[in-house]
């Protein structure tokens, strides 16, 4: 690959120096507004401080995610000379949000590689590192960013064929690599158009087409078995550590197990679909998701089919929602987080609102999935929606941050809207977050529990 062209380059530095600019004064205000450690922050500034003094053995019973983040601080603070203070580990979320926008777009330019060009992957990016639920925790000192970034940079490396060097630590998203991988392996030496990574849904004829594909892929994965051990024994290794890790912990996280118990919560799919249309509803085609439903009733039978189908899919939607609803303690004790409003002014306003909220969910899927069948191989699809469900319906606690590594995968996988869509969609994007910073540092309340400390929205 040879170096960007001038214009690609200079698009690309202007666009990395305004959302770093831009994220660098709203941080330097969070910071203002609020300089002593906020929520979370509580314990993962004071696990980062552990670390910098040196007192590896020291480990904060609340915090459930691995250390990488803290490991990370201690070398940059070291690096340059820096004292381990709170308004500094939060700027390494600002460099980790520099690295995410540099991977999206290799990820994007890799993933659609004559689709458009590379400008159309440096705007998409730009765009996807302003996405509210993922940017506002760039201004604090959350491990969510650097696992974002992780994870995207080992997808950056699978897609690239550097197996070795794509090991993350989300085994779900591990999994949905290796499974890539192998899709690319054993499309070699098949003819081109027949492939697994080229046969989408619209290939298929109905489900006896479904059914042959799926069988073509477990027979082609038996003949290559060999080969695929070989090109997937990194992500498998990753897997199994996880597995031993499970079976000697005692569970998923490291700490604080008994608020973070994995269960069945099948509606979290349900309020992914929500917010990914909800934050992509400019680019996701909905006019052409219509008139795609309308043309299924061009005739009788298959109208009819169109209507049995989706009123199965909303009484099994239905049940999901009456036998594997959650309200977690947390959700309804905190008032600090939007999702508090969302869950008491929205599904706790009647017992049927969720109910009638299927009517929606269905509609989202509709468009949603349709947008990316339509980008994708069956195999791919089939991949995102198994991690995407393997990453949500274990939670058990509604969080706008579970769904950022779902969203960024999905809309890195269809195909980009135009310059104009991305750019309006950046500019509610940015508006937003200004909206969410404004409200941090300008509303700030307190509880009578806790008369002396401020308490602030949030995501």
């Amino acid at each position: 690959m040879g170096l960007p062209k001038p214009s690609t380059a200079l698009l690309f530095l202007g666009c990395g120096s305004v959302l770093m600019g831009g994220s660098y004064f709203l941080s330097d205000y969070v910071g203002a507004k609020a300089p002593e450690p906020y929520m979370d922050e509580i314990f993962h500034i004071r696990q980062a401080q552990h670390y910098c003094r040196g007192e590896y053995i020291v480990w904060d019973q609340k915090i459930t995610t691995p250390p990488g983040l803290y490991a990370t601080s201690v070398a940059l603070t070291r690096l340059f000379g820096l004292p381990c203070t709170a308004s500094i580990l939060r700027l390494h979320n600002l460099a980790f949000l520099a690295g995410t926008f540099a991977v999206l777009v290799a990820v994007h330019r890799t993933l659609h590689p004559h689709e458009g060009s590379t400008k159309t992957s440096i705007l998409n990016a730009f765009t996807l590192s302003l996405l509210p639920i993922s940017w506002f925790f760039h201004m604090l000192y959350y491990t969510d960013p650097g696992s974002t970034f992780l994870v995207l940079l080992a997808y950056l490396a699978t897609l690239k064929g550097w197996h070795k060097s794509s090991a993350a630590t989300n085994v779900a998203w591990v999994l949905f690599m290796a499974g890539v991988a192998a899709m690319r392996v054993l499309s070699e030496n098949q003819p081109p158009s027949r492939t697994f990574s080229r046969v989408t849904f619209s290939d298929l004829e109905g489900w006896g087409g479904f059914a042959a594909h799926v069988t073509s892929i477990v027979i082609t994965a038996t003949q290559r078995f060999g080969t695929l051990v070989l090109a997937l024994w990194p992500y498998m290794s990753v897997a199994l550590l996880f597995a031993g890790f499970v079976e000697w912990n005692g569970g998923i996280v490291l700490g604080d197990r008994s608020n973070h118990i994995a269960t069945i919560h099948i509606p979290q799919l349900y309020y992914f679909a929500s917010s990914l249309i909800g934050f992509s509803a400019l680019s996701s085609d909905i006019p052409g998701a219509i008139s795609a439903a309308l043309q299924r009733f061009r005739s009788f039978r298959s109208g009819c089919i169109f209507v049995v189908t989706t009123a199965a899919l909303a009484l099994l939607m239905c049940w999901s929602i009456h036998k594997f609803t959650i309200e977690h303690p947390f959700l309804l004790a905190d008032n600090r987080h939007y999702s508090f409003y969302v869950w008491k002014n929205i599904y706790r306003r009647h017992q049927l609102v969720r109910y009638a909220a299927v009517i929606g969910y269905l509609s989202a899927i509709w468009v949603l999935g349709r947008k990316l069948a339509s980008a994708q191989p069956v195999l791919l699809v089939l991949l995102f929606v198994v991690a995407t469900a393997a990453t949500l319906v274990p939670t058990p606690l509604l969080d706008f941050r579970y769904y950022v590594l779902p969203f960024l995968l999905f809309r890195l996988h269809v195909r980009s809207p135009s310059t104009g869509v991305l750019l309006v969609e950046a500019i509610a994007y940015a508006a937003v977050n200004l909206a969410t910073v404004w409200l941090f540092g300008e509303r700030p309340f307190r509880w009578a529990s806790e008369p002396d400390a401020w308490q602030r929205f949030m995501w």
